[in-house]
């Protein structure tokens, strides 16, 4: 299983990923980058928040995905 990261998000940049066992996110999330060079995921409600740092994942943020659309 994958963890997204600010560092492997640009891969990522208008896709959707999604997991076989979610844990505390609302799947599919979709990957975007906003103005101020950060990148985020929203997800299917609409709600975004910033993809963590390696650091801040190691912290139990962690995005966990395994299937990209």
């Amino acid at each position: 299983m994958n963890c997204l990261t600010q560092s492997n998000a640009p891969a990522y940049v208008g896709r959707h990923i999604s997991c076989s066992r979610p844990r505390f996110h609302y799947y599919p999330l979709r990957v975007f980058q906003a103005g101020n060079g950060i990148y985020y995921v929203a997800d299917r409600n609409g709600v975004a928040y910033a993809v963590p740092t390696e650091k801040e994942g190691s912290h139990g943020e962690r995005i966990p995905f395994d299937v990209v659309e």
